[in-house]
């Protein structure tokens, strides 16, 4: 859910598209060359593409060669692989740390992730609203888009904010506006169809309200889970 700034991304994409046309059949082989030849930012967005191919040992392997040359969203992505993945809050919220203190500001989400969720140790409710506010102020970053939506569903939930429907549509609908109509409200359904041990409660009631208002919006896979929880 944590990436850099789309714009670098994009770059990235258009002065290696020939080499992606290649070989387009292998997970961020547009990266492995200049990531083997020691560019930080191409190893970062090898370990981004092997984080969602659900490989986890490189993914790995490339974040720390990024995080090795001081790029901060490497260690974002070093905490988001602990948390999500490896499930280990302490080396996560290590990296966390790193991160948000090198000026990441996707390092600062997944810190106040990590600041609201029980399981990872003392809650600094104050402090992680602090953070999502102030990334949220930054709507061209990716990360305000992770910000705004952890926002949300902590007012749907009542989780370090009070519980409030209609807050919680203010910061989803921010949400969704800088990345895709109905796309936050998606993820809100989704949090609480499943659950987020030590953050949010799995509760079927709220997964079909927040996955009706994505669908009146025109996203489809929350049309799609209205009829699942049917």
């Amino acid at each position: 859910m944590f990436h850099a700034s789309h714009s670098l991304k994009m770059m990235f994409v258009l002065l290696l598209s020939c080499s992606w046309l290649v070989h387009a059949d292998d997970p961020g082989s547009q990266y492995e060359s200049l990531a083997k030849q020691g560019d930080k930012h191409a190893q970062y967005f090898l370990a981004d593409t092997y984080v969602s191919a659900g490989d986890l040992a490189h993914a790995t392997y490339w974040a720390e060669k990024a995080a090795s040359q001081g790029l901060p969203d490497a260690y974002a992505l070093l905490a988001e692989i602990h948390l999500e993945g490896k499930k280990d809050f302490v080396k996560a919220k290590y990296f966390a740390d790193k991160a948000a203190n090198s000026g990441s500001r996707a390092g600062e989400v997944i810190l106040s992730r990590l600041l609201i969720n029980n399981r990872a140790g003392l809650t600094d409710c104050s402090r992680a609203t602090a953070l999502l506010t102030q990334v949220s102020a930054y709507p061209d970053d990716d990360a305000a888009v992770d910000a705004q939506m952890v926002l949300g569903i902590m007012n749907a939930a009542g989780v370090c904010l009070p519980e409030n429907t209609q807050m919680a549509h203010y910061w989803l609908q921010r949400s969704s506006s800088i990345s895709r109509t109905g796309y936050a409200e998606y993820w809100a359904g989704m949090a609480f169809l499943k659950g987020d041990e030590g953050f949010v409660k799995p509760d079927q009631a709220k997964a079909a309200y927040w996955f009706k208002q994505s669908c009146i919006q025109g996203f489809d896979s929350g049309c799609d889970n209205i009829e699942l929880i049917k």
